[in-house]
């Protein structure tokens, strides 16, 4: 008579090891997890600052191509200085849907800036009017939509509440009126 076959294996894995497998993938996967909020908290972080560079950047190309002569008088009232943006940095009406960053543009001389600290190359003697050349020029950004943002950007006290951009212009060549009035002679 033949004996039975033995159905059972001594080869497999005892319950103590699949629970310490267990336990050990669930704390990597629980690591994986943690570290997903503080990426994706520092994503966002540099989409905003990267949105933010390419309004500075537009902002303060649209001054320095303005006419020097006129900067004060073109922006002289706050609704002439602010503008609104996309998610994206493309500027948008006031209002739109796609607002989402409302930015201002400040003369630095009207904020304790000083252009006079401001070293030119080849002008190592200090003869270059520094005050005629330069305007120093700063951009507020806050990341909030309507009024709540252009109300930020009017208080000095919720620094913090918005981003503050320094840059400096330069007069470059003639103005427009100079050039108008060559082109007629």
């Amino acid at each position: 008579m033949k004996s039975p076959l033995k159905t059972t294996s001594d080869s497999g894995f005892s319950l103590a090891e699949v629970a310490i497998s267990v336990g050990i993938l669930a704390l990597v996967v629980l690591s994986y997890i943690g570290m997903l909020g503080t990426g994706m908290s520092n994503m966002s972080s540099a989409i905003n600052r990267s949105t933010e560079g390419r309004i500075t950047d537009s902002m303060l190309r649209e001054v320095q191509e303005a006419d020097w002569n006129s900067l004060d008088s073109e922006y002289s009232s706050d609704s002439s200085r602010t503008r609104y943006f996309d998610d994206q940095g493309s500027p948008v009406k006031s209002g739109s849907v796609n607002h989402i960053y409302t930015a201002r543009l400040y003369f630095d001389e009207k904020h304790g800036g000083d252009t006079k600290a401001v070293e030119l190359p080849g002008d190592e003697m200090g003869r270059v009017d520094r005050t005629s050349h330069l305007h120093g020029v700063i951009v507020r950004i806050a990341n909030r939509p309507g009024g709540a943002g252009e109300k930020l950007l009017d208080d000095d006290d919720a620094f913090g509440s918005y981003r503050e951009y320094r840059g400096t212009i330069v007069k470059l060549g003639k103005n427009r009126s100079d050039k108008r009035g060559s082109a007629g002679k």
